[in-house]
C-alpha cells in the first residue's frame, strides 16, 4: 500500500450476473480494490470465470457457493425481495469477520449491477483513507447509468453517462455505505448501511454533502440489458397477492 492508502474490500451476493468479468476487472485493476468476497447463488459458470482469471485476481477474490434460494413450483425464488436482503446481510457479516482477520481497513457492499466511481480518478483506498478518524461509516451516494438505447447489451462498456439528479431519476436513493472494519461492533443493517452494538447509526459521514461533490459514487446500471429487467420482475412476481397489495 502506498502512503495514505487504506485497504478496501467489497462484498456482494451475485446470481446470474450480466457481466461479472468486466465488474471484477474494473474494481480490481482500475479502482484498486484489495479484496472481493462473492456469495454466489445458482451460477456454476462463475467458477469457470474465476479459474480462468489472472493470478493477481485469484489472490484477491473469495467465492462462497451457496445453496439455491428457496423456490416455488416454477423454479423461481419465493418472495425474493424479502429473502434476498437476509442473504445479503449474511454475506456482509461473513466478509466483515474475514476483513478483521486480514487487516482490511474498509468494507463496502455493492451489487453486481453497480460500479464504484471516483470523479478524481483515484484508487478507492486513497479516497477512504482521507475520511476523518471520528467517522466509522461513509455513505456513498448512488447515481443511475443512462444507456444509449434499449438495445444496449454490454451495459458497463456502452453507457457513457449517468444522471446526477437522483431526486428525479433513481431506482433507489439511499446509496451504499462503507464501514471502518476496526469498528468491531459494527454489523450490517440491510444492504445499504451498518449499525453499532446498540443498533444505532455509528458516527457517519455523508459524501454527497461534500462541498465540491462526492469523492465516491456508486453508479447503478439498473435492469440492463433489457432481458435482465424481464428476468428481475418475472422472479419478483413469485409472491402472493397479499404481499403485492
Amino acid at each position: 500500500q502506498g502512503a495514505g492508502q487504506g485497504k478496501v474490500a467489497m462484498v456482494l451476493l451475485t446470481r446470474h450476473p450480466a457481466d461479472i468479468k468486466t465488474w471484477l476487472q474494473y474494481h480490481l485493476d482500475y479502482m484498486g480494490v484489495d479484496r472481493i468476497f462473492l456469495s454466489v447463488e445458482d451460477t456454476p459458470q462463475l467458477k469457470e470465470v474465476l479459474e480462468a482469471a489472472p493470478p493477481s485476481w485469484k489472490s484477491k477474490v473469495t467465492a462462497w457457493y451457496q445453496a439455491p434460494a428457496p423456490q416455488g413450483e416454477d423454479q423461481r425464488p419465493t418472495d425474493d425481495y424479502e429473502t434476498l436482503q437476509a442473504r445479503q446481510v449474511k454475506a456482509m457479516a461473513m466478509a466483515k469477520k474475514q476483513c478483521e482477520a486480514e487487516g482490511i481497513d474498509w468494507l463496502l457492499h455493492i451489487d453486481d449491477d453497480e460500479l464504484l466511481y471516483t470523479p478524481q480518478h483515484r484508487a478507492v483506498g486513497s479516497v477512504l483513507a482521507a475520511m476523518p478518524a471520528e467517522f466509522n461509516q461513509a455513505y456513498i451516494p448512488n447515481v443511475e447509468a443512462v444507456y444509449p438505447s434499449a438495445d444496449t447489451k454490454s451495459c458497463f462498456r456502452e453507457a457513457a453517462e449517468f444522471n446526477v439528479n437522483r431526486y428525479k431519476f433513481a431506482a433507489y436513493a439511499n446509496g451504499k455505505a462503507a464501514v471502518r472494519v476496526a469498528d468491531t461492533e459494527a454489523h450490517p443493517a440491510g444492504p445499504h448501511q451498518w449499525r453499532d452494538a446498540n443498533n444505532e447509526e455509528p458516527p457517519s459521514i455523508h459524501l454527497d454533502a461534500e462541498p465540491f461533490g462526492p469523492p465516491l459514487m456508486v453508479v447503478h446500471f439498473e435492469s440492463c440489458p433489457f432481458t435482465r429487467w424481464e428476468d428481475k420482475f418475472y422472479e419478483l412476481g413469485n409472491t402472493d397477492q397479499e404481499k403485492v397489495s
